[in-house]
Order: C-alpha cells, then structure tokens, then sequence
C-alpha cells in the first residue's frame, strides 16, 4: 500500500479513538481475561497464547488495564 506507518495510525487514531498499538492491547487483555475464568491454563501458557514473550511486562499491562494481577482476577471472579 505504501503508506506510512505514521500516517496509518494517525487514520485509525481518528476513526477508533485508539492507537493501533492501544486497539491490540484491548484486545489481547479482553483475550487473556477471558482465558484465566474459561480455561485452567497457567498464566504463563496465556501469556504466550496471546502474543506475549516476557510474562513480567504482560503482569504489567494486565495490571494497568484490570488494577488486579492474573491470578487475583482470576479468583476474584
């Protein structure tokens, strides 16, 4: 497409309010979520189920988006 990386972002930023990067965060979180209440896969396997390679920084977007770690949302809910 030959389109700049900026400028794609900056198109999708206007349309959904996002960042693309902040769109597949989302997403991912809403994956991950989903996998610790439906599935008793460790938190490490759904770590890299979901596209993550450190498992410290994926406990720290998790944490961001949900103000709990993976396993307090998971008892908690």
């Amino acid at each position: 497409m030959n389109y700049n990386c900026d400028y794609l972002n900056r198109i999708f930023k206007k349309w959904y309010g996002l960042s693309m990067k902040d769109y597949c965060q989302q997403v991912y979180m809403k994956e991950a979520s989903r996998s610790l209440l439906d599935t008793d896969l460790s938190v490490v396997e759904i770590t890299y189920r979901i596209g993550f390679v450190n498992p410290t920084h994926f406990y720290h977007i998790f944490r961001r988006y949900y103000d709990c770690t993976p396993n307090e949302y998971r008892t908690k809910t």
